[in-house]
């Protein structure tokens, strides 16, 4: 049996009318740029998401950047973040003229760890951004409440956060901006690359919009230096057609990970936690290993692919090693980066296929 990661064909094949019409109806409008359907895909998320605005752009490394930029901080600022989060997260940071200061996690929710936010606040920090990552998110009041006493705003990196709750509000409600991705892996994916900004906030909307367009106001004049990050007509489409199917692909991961949490037994592996707080999407589903290596290659041969989700953490990538990180101080997140593997967990999954994951497993 062969179990892919993601099955894209079985979701393409189940929403195929709705994909096909909505992307003819796009090609036969002659109207591909900030049109009608990226207006109702944001009216859509942002009532998903419980927020007052969603501003499409091109990628989720934009939606950060842009969303940082908006705050018109002081170049050198610190943003504080979690050091085990993906690098796209460092590298927004950079991007928008800021420093990332990185927080080790929590070895049990995987999330940056809260209690240590307050030894790494200096007289340069503006910005704490949490990361929802994997299937749950951190523990936001605590940090709300650490960036309130501090006078520090929050905005989140989402990019894996669609349709996770804390404490029954939903992801996108809960910092002054939450920034997704829509990238195809995710668990709502466009059709390539896409990404948006969920606020309240007034101020980070109309800056947000601006940057997102050469930071025109009007045609030709423009009032920032801006970027070329712009959701497209036919990607706002796909993700109309998707977004409504969403809730529903998130309740068939959470089952998937039920029978996992509840059938996989072997001694050489660590299953996640779900914090008390939390009502997972399952993104990914995690297990952890000192012989990690030895399963992904066990499940290899039986057909089941697995990922490694990040090899290398981004205080260890050569593009910032220019940063000097003491990374005697990230002991959880190397050991997460060391022995976390992902095995599928695709909605489209179906129950002989993970039963097959799971018998798979407790055979090795």
């Amino acid at each position: 049996m062969i179990i892919k990661f993601q099955n894209f064909n079985r979701l393409y094949n189940d929403l195929k009318l709705e994909l096909d019409t909505s992307y003819f109806e796009t090609m036969s409008s002659g109207y591909y740029i900030l049109g009608s359907k990226l207006k109702e895909f944001e009216n859509n998320f942002s009532k998903f998401v419980e927020s007052k605005y969603c501003i499409g752009v091109a990628s989720g490394l934009d939606a950060l950047t842009i969303a940082l930029k908006s705050l018109n901080l002081e170049k050198g600022s610190e943003v504080i973040v979690p050091a085990n989060t993906y690098i796209a997260t460092f590298i927004a940071i950079i991007r928008a003229g800021y420093v990332p200061i990185p927080v080790d996690a929590d070895i049990r929710t995987l999330q940056i760890d809260a209690n240590l936010i307050p030894h790494k606040i200096t007289e340069k920090t503006r910005v704490i951004m949490p990361v929802h990552l994997y299937y749950q998110t951190p523990d936001m009041d605590v940090i709300n409440e650490i960036a309130k006493e501090n006078n520090l705003r929050v905005i989140t990196d989402a990019a894996q956060g669609h349709g996770a709750k804390y404490k029954g509000k939903v992801v996108g409600s809960l910092a002054e901006a939450e920034c997704f991705s829509f990238y195809p892996t995710k668990n709502l994916g466009a059709i390539g690359d896409a990404g948006c900004i969920a606020t309240d906030n007034d101020n980070i909307n109309y800056n947000s919009k601006l940057l997102r367009n050469y930071g025109e106001k009007e045609n030709y004049v423009s009032y920032l230096i801006g970027y070329n990050s712009r959701l497209d007509e036919i990607q706002a489409g796909f993700l109309n057609a998707k977004l409504k199917y969403l809730n529903k692909w998130n309740e068939r991961r959470r089952y998937i990970a039920d029978r996992y949490l509840n059938e996989i037994h072997n001694k050489r592996i660590v299953l996640p936690e779900i914090a008390d707080y939390a009502t997972p999407n399952w993104y990914i589903f995690p297990i952890f290993s000192e012989q990690r290596e030895r399963i992904k290659s066990e499940l290899q041969k039986k057909g089941i692919m697995s990922i490694i989700h990040y090899p290398v953490p981004p205080y260890l990538q050569p593009a910032l090693k220019y940063l000097k990180y003491d990374i005697n101080s990230l002991v959880n997140s190397s050991k997460i980066a060391d022995t976390e593997l992902s095995i599928p967990i695709d909605p489209y999954l179906n129950e002989d296929e993970i039963s097959y994951v799971i018998d798979s497993i407790n055979n090795i």
